[in-house]
């Protein structure tokens, strides 16, 4: 039996990182029936130490650690675990363990985040076919690397038997670094969650819900994950009177309820059932629209000319939905932001969202074409 490896984010408390590894280890066992996929447990020593602010603020975050380390139960993660900085050890073990390893998604090129180097960029003790899948750099400055960082990247890179990227911005950045291959966009994985493990029990986690927030999911509801208060102000005296307001991520005087502590399964199931999201984050976003939601995307990430950000990049040039994208600028224009949403909420762009899913999701057959070809005639 063939073994996969995923190389990924899997352990952070955020809902993105965990489902997008949720959803490509199930894509994947889907996919290759007859291997065996696992996520290598591997965490980079900085993620070991958390920091909180403020008693209110810790507290929410130690029940949130909680809920996050009881979610690692529906992934299949490797027998042991691994938390080291000797990147050269981490391969040698990964090369006896697995057939072929995949890494990927999310940003694990953005080594300001897991350290440099970088446990996400394969170096020679890597024996085994590498894929990248999804990958982005997200964060990084790549602009001002030296040669000393360029050659790193390009060693790495052409390691690798074929590299997918989420975005335009890390296809540049593979790119200008050195890889000799084609880069090929790829969709997050998140694209094709699906499990009855997200759909299970849902009357259950609606009463616990319901019991702890006083919470009545027979009331019409919309979600709010943007942390900025003069917009969250007007979203909100806007639409209280007909709907409650959920915020999720961060606590807000803007709405009618915060749930902090809901496992991820259960916040996707809250997002189907909003009437509208309003979010400022990448796979609150890609969930929302997923779940045929209409989902307001409201990009924090500011002007900048020379990366175009993850959020522009999806909502704008691959999902066609510029209507239901807003900068931080944009956004202050307040009533043009509400005219969206309500349009959304009217059910005018349910059909584009199925449509642009549907095609985006297409997207990842390249990658799995050639998994494909190496397990069955490589390996």
């Amino acid at each position: 039996m063939k073994k996969i490896g995923i190389l990924t984010f899997h352990r952070p408390v955020n809902y993105g990182a965990f489902l997008q590894s949720f959803s490509l280890s199930n894509e994947l066992q889907k996919r290759f029936p007859d291997a065996e996929v696992e996520v290598i447990d591997y965490i980079a020593p900085r993620f070991r130490e958390l920091k909180y602010r403020g008693v209110k603020s810790m507290l929410c975050e130690i029940i949130k650690v909680k809920v996050f380390r009881r979610s690692l139960s529906f992934l299949k993660l490797s027998a042991e675990g691994i938390c080291t900085d000797d990147i050269t050890d981490l391969y040698k073990y990964i090369s006896t363990k697995y057939d072929c390893l995949v890494i990927g998604s999310d940003a694990v090129l953005n080594w300001n985040q897991n350290g440099y180097p970088s446990a996400f960029y394969p170096n020679g003790e890597c024996k085994i076919p590498a894929f990248g899948y999804a990958l982005s750099a997200h964060g990084l400055d790549y602009n001002s690397f030296d040669d000393e960082q360029r050659h790193y990247c390009k060693d790495s890179f052409n390691r690798f038997e074929f590299i997918g990227a989420r975005d335009d911005n890390t296809v540049k950045f593979i790119s200008q670094n050195g890889f000799s291959g084609t880069v090929e966009h790829v969709c997050d994985p998140t694209f094709f969650i699906s499990d009855s493990r997200v759909t299970a029990n849902a009357g259950e986690w609606k009463k616990r819900i319901s019991k702890k927030y006083r919470f009545d999911f027979d009331a019409e509801y919309i979600v709010l994950m943007v942390n900025d208060d003069a917009i969250t102000d007007k979203i909100y005296r806007y639409y209280k009177a007909k709907y409650k307001v959920v915020a999720l991520f961060k606590n807000t005087a803007n709405a009618d309820v915060f749930m902090y502590d809901l496992n991820p399964f259960e916040w996707v199931k809250l997002l189907e059932g909003a009437k509208v999201i309003f979010t400022q984050y990448f796979h609150g976003a890609l969930l929302g629209l997923v779940s045929n939601t209409g989902t307001i995307v409201v990009d924090m990430a500011g002007d900048n000319k020379e990366y175009e950000s993850k959020l522009h990049d999806m909502m704008v040039k691959r999902l066609s939905l510029k209507e239901l994208y807003f900068s931080k600028a944009e956004a202050g224009n307040t009533q043009e932001l509400l005219n969206s949403a309500d349009r959304v909420i009217n059910g005018e762009f349910s059909q584009r969202i199925c449509e642009a899913v549907a095609k985006e999701r297409q997207t990842s057959e390249k990658f799995f074409d050639k998994l494909s070809w190496c397990i069955n005639e490589q390996i």
